[in-house]
C-alpha cells in the first residue's frame, strides 16, 4: 500500500504541473482555475489559402497562362482527338469554360464572313450560343464547327400534307475534289426555291419552321445561323413547311435575286416528277 501511495504523490498534475500532495483535490482546484474562462476566446481569422491549383497533364505541372495559350490555340478536331488519346488530356482539357471560349469563337469566325443576317431592326435576332443553357459547352462548340465545315446534309421537309421529302444538299467539287461548306451558303431563300420547284407553292406563302416551333424568317439568312446546335452529332435536319400567315420581316435584305452559291441538290422519295429531281442539279 505504501508502494501505491507514494506513486499518486510522485504524480504530477496535467493543467500546472505541480506535485500535490493530494492529486484528486488539486486538479478539482486546478480545474475551476483554469478552465472555465471568464472571458471570451479572441477568435483568429482565418488566412486566405494562397494555394494556386496548377494545371497537371500527367505528372507534368503546366503554369496555368501556358495551359490556357495551349487550350485556345486548339481546333475542335484537335481538341476531340486530344480527349480520345489518354485520361491524363481528357483531364487536361475537358473544361466547360475552355468549350465555351471555343463555341464563341467558331460563332465570332462565323459572323464575320455570313450575310444576310437580321440586324435588329424588325425585332428579330440570333442567339449568342453564350446564353443558350439547354446544350453543353462541348455540344455548343461542335455544332458551331460542323456547321461551318460539313460539305454534305440531308434536310427533311415535313408538310401540312404528310408528305415528306429528303433533299441532300452538298457542296460543289473544285478541282483538287474539296467541297464547299453548305450551311454557311444555303439560305432560306434558297429552301423555299427548292420547296415551290417540288411542290409549286410559292415563296411567299410558305413557312419554314425548325424544331416545332422555331420560325426561320429572314430569307437571305444562312441556314446554319439559325440551326447550328442540330449539327453537332450528326448531318440530318428536320424542317416542317406550312402556309404563311404574313410577315415582311422575312423579305429584309431581299432583293428579289439569289446569289449563285457553289451548292447542288437533289429530292429522294418525291412522288410526283421523281425522275427529274433525282438528279444533282445547281442551287438557285
Amino acid at each position: 500500500m505504501a508502494s501505491d501511495g507514494s506513486d499518486v504523490t510522485d504524480a504530477k498534475c496535467v493543467l500546472c504541473g505541480e506535485q500535490p500532495h493530494c492529486l484528486a483535490t488539486h486538479f478539482d482546484l486546478c480545474f475551476e482555475a483554469h478552465c472555465p474562462t471568464s472571458r471570451p476566446v479572441v477568435r483568429v481569422p482565418l488566412q486566405v489559402s494562397r494555394i494556386v491549383e496548377v494545371p497537371w497533364l500527367g505528372s507534368y505541372r503546366i503554369p496555368a497562362p501556358a495551359a490556357s495559350l495551349f487550350s485556345a490555340s486548339l481546333s475542335v478536331p484537335d481538341r476531340l482527338a486530344c480527349l480520345c488519346a489518354s485520361q491524363h488530356w481528357n483531364n487536361f482539357l475537358n473544361d466547360d469554360h475552355d468549350w465555351d471560349d471555343c463555341a464563341y469563337s467558331q460563332w465570332r469566325a462565323f459572323l464575320k464572313t455570313a450575310t444576310g443576317l437580321p440586324d435588329g431592326s424588325c425585332g428579330c435576332g440570333l442567339s449568342d450560343p453564350r446564353t443558350i443553357t439547354s446544350v453543353s459547352p462541348k455540344i455548343k462548340a461542335v455544332g458551331l464547327w460542323q456547321m461551318r465545315a460539313l460539305d454534305t446534309i440531308t434536310i427533311e421537309l415535313n408538310n401540312f400534307s404528310g408528305i415528306n421529302l429528303l433533299v441532300d444538299i452538298r457542296g460543289v467539287a473544285d478541282g483538287e475534289g474539296a467541297r464547299a461548306p453548305v450551311l454557311p451558303h444555303v439560305t432560306i431563300s434558297h429552301l423555299k426555291n427548292i420547296y415551290w420547284k417540288l411542290e409549286g407553292i410559292p415563296h411567299d406563302q410558305q413557312r419554314i419552321i425548325h424544331k416545332r416551333s422555331k420560325q426561320l424568317l429572314h430569307e437571305v439568312a444562312p441556314l446554319g445561323a439559325y440551326t447550328w446546335e442540330a449539327f453537332a452529332c450528326r448531318q440530318f435536319l428536320h424542317l416542317d413547311v406550312t402556309l404563311q400567315t404574313g410577315t415582311r420581316c422575312g423579305l429584309q435584305g431581299f432583293g428579289g435575286r439569289r446569289l449563285a452559291v457553289p451548292i447542288e441538290w437533289r429530292c429522294r422519295g418525291h412522288t410526283i416528277s421523281s425522275r427529274s429531281w433525282r438528279a444533282w442539279q445547281p442551287l438557285d
